[in-house]
């Protein structure tokens, strides 16, 4: 099993493209969608969902479940399963591709 992790600061993606590293950008959608353009001009979205590791029920409040943590797979390889930590449509996170 391949990992491949960036830990991406989008206000530099444009130094990350000289490179060879890919850029992100969030789309407008109700859940997270993040479009991933690697180096070669190519592109492909990260399908995401939320995910808590601790169960609801140990949380005082409900508000408190937001845990800014997503799990979910690439569009066109859906055989690679994507993890990112870091809350949707902000400007740092962190993202692993497990193929």
């Amino acid at each position: 099993m391949n990992t491949l992790s960036f830990v991406i600061l989008l206000a530099s993606a444009a130094a990350c493209c000289a490179s060879g590293v890919p850029t992100f950008s969030w789309l407008q959608n109700p859940e997270p969608v993040l479009k991933i353009t690697y180096p070669n001009g190519q592109s492909d979205i990260a399908v995401l969902k939320s995910f808590n590791p601790i169960p609801v029920q140990s949380y005082e409040r409900e508000e408190d479940v937001d845990t800014c943590i997503y799990d979910g797979y690439l569009a066109l390889e859906k055989d690679v399963y994507v993890t990112l930590t870091g809350c949707a449509h902000t400007n740092t996170f962190n993202v692993r591709y497990l193929t």
